[in-house]
């Protein structure tokens, strides 16, 4: 999602429908994108597209319901939801040594580069975001419209609020994924993995649930296609229902379950193949034609469970301060952290990622680079300096309220990476990361490849001072 300019508003109206299947629910060219750095006000909740970057709009991860704060797959009870049309799941143990290496066949790596990452530092802020109350508690003191309800969910510090609650990531398509993998940390020291999906061991999957159209009409195994989203959650059911806190409506489709709470580390290997090319089955994709403003746009967003909950494209949830305003984006907000923006305008661009923040702290990072990045004739590397589209020196820095780093995640399009997407509570910073399987830097060896069981303080004291390629 992403913040609209005027123009844009009214293609992103167009956005609310049917969350699976954009053939039914066409998500429009895409919302016209912002200029780097100024997102404009906000972008349709959570739905794939970028809100505070020009991101092709979206239909992923909206909604706007309960996140606990705080509960985020902690331990709720309840095992794993069934594996319904749409839905996937795995067991709910984790015994056993490491997770192991993803499983690379031929064709699968191309060649080594040297990584990239960006890391966004100083983030959180005491102050509040609306939340969803049942209608009938009479607790809608910011907002309160027929059955939608809105009370202040106030935080207190700014110790990476609200992105220490319990997050859940969507993925839209095209990705091909061979290893989930997501570690969390209860006292900061001590991280331990609570959720794996292996492409290799599917029936040793534990403590993740996948929902929604992966690829036309099919659960995630996988690959995401084209112009498809699939939300990654944790197991463990949330109480949706009359008086849940945060409300949602126990009915719809599809699992609604926690998130991840507190400090957590999220491990995918991936690739984003571009559609038409052989690496991907164009009969993956969940749309026709190439006018579509998620076509060939895949898209790592990462929400508070709140937000999801509600039924991805629903009309009552924390996205805005208010719903009415949802656009603006200054409710809890999203994060996109690996967009591909297609807008079919200047912000189009399938090459490179566009990675930022925003919510009620306000926007953190630049927009997307558009046509003004150009990497035709650009070697291998991961990390693009926006200047002069050609491969970055060192890792990017964005401070909140500070500086904004010009640099922007090359998409993997042939060869698989290791992407990292790293909350660390204590530091308030979040890492993104992009790894080379060939090439894992030294400060990464404690993770990769390997994917211990539990990790401790200094190995994520050393990812967290990657500033690769530097």
């Amino acid at each position: 999602m992403r913040a609209l300019t005027v123009t844009g508003l009214g293609t992103m109206l167009g956005l609310f429908g049917t969350a699976c299947s954009p053939d039914d629910a066409t998500p429009a060219a895409g919302a016209p994108g912002n200029a780097a750095g100024a997102p404009a006000a906000g972008a349709s909740p959570s739905g794939g597209g970028s809100a505070a970057n020009g991101g092709g709009s979206g239909n992923g991860a909206q909604g706007g319901n309960g996140a606990a704060p705080g509960n985020a797959g902690s331990g709720q009870p309840g095992a794993s939801g069934g594996a319904t049309a749409g839905t996937s799941s795995g067991g709910s143990a984790s015994p056993g040594p490491a997770i192991g290496p993803a499983q690379f066949g031929d064709g699968d790596l191309d060649s080594a580069s040297d990584g990239g990452t960006l890391t966004f530092q100083k983030l959180g802020k005491a102050g509040f975001y609306p939340s969803r109350r049942d209608p009938t508690s009479g607790t809608c003191d910011v907002y309160q419209n027929g059955s939608c309800c809105m009370t202040k969910h106030t935080l207190a510090d700014d110790q990476l609020t609200p992105w220490n609650e319990e997050l859940i990531v969507t993925l839209r398509g095209p990705i091909q994924i061979k290893q989930f993998v997501v570690y969390t940390s209860d006292d900061e020291q001590s991280w331990n993995v609570q959720s794996a999906w292996d492409s290799a061991k599917p029936a040793e999957t534990f403590g993740i649930q996948f929902d929604g159209n992966a690829t036309k009409g099919a659960k995630f195994a996988g690959t995401v296609g084209s112009e498809c989203v699939a939300d990654a959650m944790t197991d463990k059911p949330f109480p949706c229902g009359p008086n849940s806190v945060p409300y949602c409506p126990a009915e719809g489709g599809g699992p609604k379950n926690y998130g991840w709470s507190g400090s957590k580390l999220f491990v995918m290997a991936a690739r984003m193949p571009m559609m038409g090319e052989s690496k991907l089955d164009a009969a993956t994709a969940c749309g026709t034609g190439t006018s579509n403003g998620w076509y060939n746009a895949p898209w790592i967003g990462i929400s508070l469970g709140e937000l999801v909950r509600e039924g991805k494209f629903g009309d009552c949830n924390c996205y805005g301060r208010t719903p009415p305003e949802w656009y603006a984006g200054d409710g809890c907000g999203q994060i996109n952290a690996f967009e591909v923006v297609n807008d079919n305008n200047d912000y189009q661009n399938f090459d490179v990622f566009s990675s930022n923040i925003f919510s009620y702290a306000g926007n953190v990072g630049e927009g997307p680079c558009g046509k003004n990045c150009n990497i035709s004739g650009v070697g291998p590397a991961d990390l693009i300096d926006k200047a002069t589209s050609m491969p970055a020196a060192v890792g990017g820095v964005t401070t909140q309220g500070g500086s904004y780093a010009h640099v922007a995640f090359r998409r993997p399009t042939q060869g698989y990476r290791y992407i990292l997407a790293l909350f660390d509570v204590s530091t308030r910073q979040m890492q993104l990361a992009i790894i080379h399987p060939s090439k894992v830097p030294a400060a990464a060896a404690g993770l990769l490849p390997t994917l211990p069981r539990s990790l401790g303080r200094a190995t994520i004291d050393s990812l967290l001072g990657m500033r690769l390629p530097g």
